[in-house]
């Protein structure tokens, strides 16, 4: 590829999109605000968003909602673990400078990598953390006109038995989003979630929650009650309790996987 059509492409990719406000929910996390061109698709909006960011942050896959289709939408972008894959010594030497045993700098931006070597050959492991706001801030630009306004914007609350999607950044793994149903709020205000793939409960503040939405909690009684016969339980819990989710999500895990992709598929990005 020639260097007019690499500047082409990089120019296109800026420009798909544009993020003009946003609101730090932890140091890992951050909700923002996107003004979308027309013409851009998911795959071009994500890139354009992640370039902006220094591809030390990115975009969380299926946290965006459109606000305005085509103009706006919100979600969250986080912080990740990042690797790069060599294709040779050249390529290492062009692009890095070694710092130390191991360690090098990129020549663009400046970011800190270590050279690791796995079962398909040697990579690059990211170093340390940016101050995530500070990036957002350096890339965003000020709202004009009719656009959104993250002021303006309340996060979804959640009541018990409700579906509920939420950005669990728990532990040292990337942000991803993840999903269970509501058992209640705690006194702080936070949302109590009987989560798929925890043991006990799990609570998120009002900022982490991405939707909630509304689910048949007859069929879901009804996969309980099933689940509780085949164990032959005598007693079903109550539907506030994360014993009875936990009969559903291990006994009709299609169930639930069925209802997250009808969830997936109203996802902007």
């Amino acid at each position: 590829m020639s260097k007019f059509s690499s500047d082409l492409l990089k120019d296109l990719i800026t420009s798909a999109c544009s993020i003009t406000e946003y609101r730090v929910v932890n140091p890992r996390v951050a909700q923002v605000l996107v003004n979308v061109s027309a013409a851009a698709d998911p795959e071009s909006i994500a890139a354009s968003i992640t370039k902006q960011l220094k591809e030390t942050a990115a975009p969380i896959q299926g946290s965006f909602r459109w606000l305005q289709r085509g103009a706006s939408m919100i979600g969250y972008v986080a912080t990740f673990n990042g690797t790069r894959v060599l294709d040779g010594k050249q390529s290492l030497e062009a692009g890095y400078r070694c710092i130390a045993s191991n360690l090098y700098l990129d020549n663009q931006d400046k970011t800190l990598w270590e050279l690791k070597s796995g079962a398909s050959g040697q990579y690059l492991s990211r170093q340390g953390r940016d101050d995530l706001s500070e990036l957002i801030e350096a890339a965003r630009v000020s709202p004009r006109g009719s656009m959104p306004r993250m002021h303006a914007i309340v996060n979804a609350s959640a009541a018990p038995k409700t579906l509920v999607a939420f950005v669990n950044s728990i532990g040292l793994g990337n942000p991803s989003i993840d999903y269970g149903f509501c058992l209640g709020q705690t006194s702080d205000g936070r949302t109590v979630i009987a989560a798929r793939d925890y043991s006990a409960p799990v609570a998120v503040t009002a900022s982490e929650i991405v939707g909630v939405y509304n689910v048949d909690g007859r069929e879901v009684h009804k996969l309980v009650t099933a689940a509780l016969k085949e164990t032959a339980a005598d007693k079903v819990p109550t539907a506030d309790s994360i014993e009875y989710y936990k009969k559903l999500y291990s006994y009709a895990p299609d169930y639930l996987k069925k209802v997250i992709k009808e969830v997936e598929e109203q996802a902007a990005l």
